[in-house]
């Protein structure tokens, strides 16, 4: 008995020689553009986005990484040679393409989440026929290393003597699930050229632009009190959409 492990399904290409190789490329298979040859004659696969070794495991060497995440696609015999890069060329690779490639792939795996419980959330919380969300904001440590301090600052010191840089995020979830629906982020405190960080109320307007399919009239927002501000609010409304906004005791 021979059990079989099916890897990926590609057009054969016969060579010359007898060869028989797939056509393609392992790093397209595994949802990257790999069209690109790398830096200083490297291999074409050196040149390809890198930017998921970030995400897939702590302390683990750039090969390592990528190894792991095209799996077997890397023993298949490719038209294409197709060698792991070192850690130098993912490096080059992933400064040069800098953060919009992830910002891509978020925004799509957030769009899909969007859809998804638009179709199929049951649980979704709901007051009359408005499904419920909220909208809130947090501060993220990040590692404390002088170019984090630069990009994001800290929170509640003019001094710079917080013990970790700050990132601070508006994120916009389900009610039902705490699904994200979307988020935005910006600096927590001043650096570099900035004298303070982003408020809430400039994430919140960068959410109206970048998430604005998300504020449909189906849908009302459960938003705490202080950052929305009146126009704020009236730019959300002027949407379609609906809010719902905690106030405290003096608010009239």
């Amino acid at each position: 008995m021979v059990w079989l492990k099916p890897v990926a399904v590609a057009r054969a290409v016969v060579r010359r020689d007898g060869r028989v190789q797939a056509a393609g490329h392992p790093v397209c298979r595994a949802g990257r553009q790999g069209e690109g040859r790398g830096p200083a004659g490297d291999d074409p696969g050196a040149g390809d986005p890198v930017h998921p070794v970030d995400d897939a495991g702590p302390g683990r060497r750039y090969a390592e990484v990528i190894e792991t995440l095209l799996g077997d696609l890397a023993l298949v015999p490719w038209q294409r040679p197709y060698r792991v890069p070192a850690a130098a060329v993912a490096c080059t690779w992933r400064e040069a393409l800098g953060p919009a490639p992830l910002e891509r792939l978020q925004d799509l795996a957030l769009a899909g989440i969007d859809g998804e419980h638009r179709e199929h959330d049951y649980r979704a919380i709901t007051v009359g026929d408005l499904e419920i969300g909220s909208i809130d904001r947090s501060l993220i440590r990040v590692p404390d290393v002088p170019a984090s301090r630069e990009a994001f600052g800290p929170a509640g010191t003019a001094d710079d003597s917080s013990p970790f840089p700050q990132l601070r995020e508006l994120r916009i979830s389900a009610a039902s699930t705490r699904a994200t629906f979307g988020v935005v982020t910006g600096p927590a405190g001043a650096g570099a050229s900035r004298d303070k960080g982003e408020a809430e109320q400039v994430l919140l307007d960068k959410a109206l632009k970048g998430y604005q399919y998300l504020f449909t009239p189906w849908r009302l927002w459960v938003i705490d009190r202080n950052f929305p501000g009146v126009a704020r609010i009236k730019t959300m409304l002027a949407t379609g959409t609906h809010v719902l906004i905690r106030s405290g005791t003096a608010s009239r």
